[in-house]
């Protein structure tokens, strides 16, 4: 992991994903292996110290921190192989706390600014959709996709959540004071995207797949005379 000035925040030898960065940019939470599956880890960056909040041995993956930097967001795989969403105190990781955990995959937990929204994906009509829940979770959750959608990212003001559809568009649908979603619109094609995010701006940041060299279309021109 690296700061946005480049500078190095971990070294350890295995791999390190899924970073979260805690208010203030003052500590990052990630997921890292070292010596089994992927764990969540905590890094103070003014101070450098690196602990381990959570020793299992099912895959953690950090997805987003509460408001007050108190407690992280993560994905636990289950022996199912499915996903269920947890909650851990970063001052008491003993305290783990169930969100949604049941046989389908619930996952990509996101919380809108102001933390009083949460966005998730889960596969249980059959198909991931993306859905709407408060935060602190009640258990409830409203659908904002209909034709299946994932990988939702809130507007900065979190009057608006984003999402991809099955089809590889980006779609945005409003969302009012109550958390009630509105009908989602299509943006444009995302086809080339593998991850994004919103900036403060409104504009996209986006991971785009590069197409190797060789693997680009070839094109010959025939019956053509140099001027």
């Amino acid at each position: 992991l690296s700061r946005p000035s480049e500078t190095r925040v971990t070294s350890s030898p295995g791999m390190e994903t899924g970073e979260v960065w805690l208010p203030g940019a003052r500590a990052v939470v990630y997921a890292a292996a070292q010596g089994g599956p992927p764990n969540l880890f905590h890094k103070d960056l003014a101070t450098g110290v690196e602990r381990r909040l959570l020793t299992d041995s099912r895959f953690h993956y950090p997805t987003a921190v509460s408001a007050d930097g108190s407690q992280v967001l993560l994905q636990q795989r289950t022996k199912l192989g499915n996903w269920d969403l947890m909650l851990v105190s970063i001052s008491d990781p003993s305290r783990v706390t169930p969100l949604f955990a049941s046989d389908s995959s619930e996952a990509e937990a996101r919380l809108a600014s102001g933390g009083k929204w949460m966005s998730l994906t889960s596969d249980e009509s059959g198909r991931p959709q993306v859905y709407v829940s408060p935060f602190p979770v009640t258990g409830a959750k409203t659908a904002v996709s209909n034709s299946g959608g994932s990988t939702a990212r809130w507007r900065r003001d979190g009057r608006e959540l984003y999402f991809i559809s099955s089809e590889r568009k980006l779609m945005a649908a409003p969302i009012d004071a109550s958390g009630t979603p509105g009908t989602p619109r299509a943006l444009f094609d995302v086809k080339d995207w593998l991850d994004y995010d919103v900036a403060r701006d409104g504009r996209f940041i986006a991971v785009v797949s590069q197409v190797v060299g060789a693997e680009q279309p070839l094109a010959v021109i025939v019956n053509w005379r140099g001027r």
